[in-house]
């Protein structure tokens, strides 16, 4: 009678885990090297597992690093809403009174520079806890889409907006736009134009920030500091506050 040899199960659960174990190998390995010159080989090496345990659930590099983006772009590094929500709580009061005075104006101006002010705060932050090197992965993804762009082209097309800001960029112009109509503030730029000068420069400073800090190094083959984002950051804020035309807070440094 022939023996009949019945294979166990294979639960999703062991199958999560698996790949969960090779993104986390791969993520590895884009911290040690450039993401887009990491190797399936690299993979095998730093999980231990064989070639054909990897290519069983993966088919080729590229499809694991898509998993690898998703994973550093789930991570919750900060509330988002918590900042604008902050500020509507404290206008709100100010929009609402029938008294619009000189006082009740200058309120809602110190109220929109604190707003600009915790901005930039949380965003320093942000750049610090990037400095972690899975967020500085990151980095490597932007390098992709500047040199390899085929390559970034198809990770980023199955993965939902990992950069995406977009429901707090509708709210920043939402608010700021209500106190243009109120004529507390007079911009000498449209809140687009701010939008983006603020999105450009926090971008630049957050890439040159984590290139000087992983990559730059002096004559003597010594690492060197990253300059002080912080005092880029205050740079930004004062411009976005001088084009927002809340000249009083600069004087009064």
């Amino acid at each position: 009678m022939p023996v009949i040899i019945v294979m166990p199960k294979v639960t999703q659960e062991y199958i999560n885990q698996k790949k969960n174990l090779i993104v986390q190998s791969a993520a590895i390995c884009c911290d040690k090297k450039a993401v887009c010159s990491v190797t399936m080989q690299d993979v095998i090496d730093e999980s231990g597992l064989s070639q054909g345990g990897i290519y069983r659930f993966y088919q080729n590099i590229d499809d694991i690093l898509v998993d690898v983006l998703k994973w550093v772009s789930s991570i919750p590094i900060y509330d988002k809403n918590k900042v604008i929500n902050n500020f509507i709580e404290k206008i709100s009061p100010l929009r609402n009174t029938d008294k619009k005075t000189k006082q009740n104006r200058n309120a809602r101006r110190k109220c929109i520079y604190e707003f600009i002010c915790s901005i930039c705060s949380e965003l320093s932050v942000l750049l610090e806890k990037y400095q972690h090197p899975y967020f500085s992965i990151h980095l490597g993804f932007y390098d992709m889409i500047l040199n390899y762009p085929e390559r970034a082209g198809y990770i980023f097309s199955r993965v939902d907006n990992p950069f995406s800001m977009k429901e707090e960029r509708k709210k920043f112009i939402h608010e700021i736009e209500k106190e243009i109509q109120d004529d507390v503030i007079s911009p000498s730029v449209s809140i687009e134009e701010l939008v983006e000068f603020l999105r450009v420069n926090f971008l630049g400073i957050n890439q040159t920030t984590l290139v000087d800090e992983k990559f730059r190094t002096d004559v003597r083959n010594e690492k060197i500091k990253a300059a002080n984002f912080q005092k880029k950051i205050s740079i930004v804020k004062d411009s976005c506050c001088f084009l927002l035309g809340l000249k009083e807070f600069l004087e009064d440094k």
